[in-house]
């Protein structure tokens, strides 16, 4: 007898996330200054509610485990120190360990007062530079229009002295040919006789 094979119609399963990947979240911002309470929080949620269902969270910074699995979403760093920069990340698991999911690494910057500038610095410092850059701009503007009076002022002088010695060579001009023509003049008044008085004629 042959042999028979059959097929049964094809299932669909859909596999649904129990939680999001956690995000590790600090409650105050880097640099961090010496001294302050900084708050760590793994953020994620179940996205199935299951009876018995229960999230562990551990914290760490690079290789070093600072709280492993706690019920606690949040770890705190009562006094932050120099010490305390680094690399931090969190971890959700399910009790049962078969569901592990790590966060992205926040950067923490601890740094000791003297090292901190503060924000009103910054504000002198461009209120500085924009009054400099301000008094510039006046001082460019103030040498370019006196250097545009001098230029016109020796314009005027160069024209005008231009002028005058044109004028004071057409005068020299016109004196030239005046004076021979005086001295003609006086020429013929010394060879023309004069004529003697009418009383000194009888």
């Amino acid at each position: 007898m042959g042999k028979h094979r059959y097929e049964s119609a094809g299932v669909s399963i859909t596999i649904k996330e129990l939680f999001p990947a956690p995000v590790l979240k600090a409650s105050l911002s880097s640099p961090i200054l010496e001294g302050h309470v900084v708050n760590l929080s793994c953020e994620t949620k179940l996205l199935l509610q299951r009876p018995g269902l229960q999230l562990y969270f551990s914290f760490y910074m690079g290789s070093k485990t600072l709280l492993s699995r706690n019920t606690s979403s949040e770890y705190q760093i009562l006094t932050a120190k120099k010490e305390d920069s680094g690399l931090y990340w969190c971890e959700a698991t399910t009790e049962d360990g078969n569901v592990v999911k790590r966060s992205p690494e926040l950067e923490l910057q601890v740094v000791g007062p003297q090292t901190l500038t503060p924000v009103w610095f910054h504000v002198l410092f461009y209120v500085a530079m924009g009054m400099i850059f301000l008094v510039d701009t006046i001082f460019c503007m103030i040498i370019h229009k006196e250097l545009q009076r001098k230029k016109k002022c020796n314009l005027e002088i160069s024209l005008y002295s231009g002028l005058e010695k044109r004028v004071n060579s057409y005068l020299q001009k016109e004196r030239d040919l005046e004076e021979p023509k005086y001295q003609e003049l006086e020429q013929l008044q010394e060879k023309t006789p004069q004529k003697p008085p009418e009383g000194e004629q009888q």
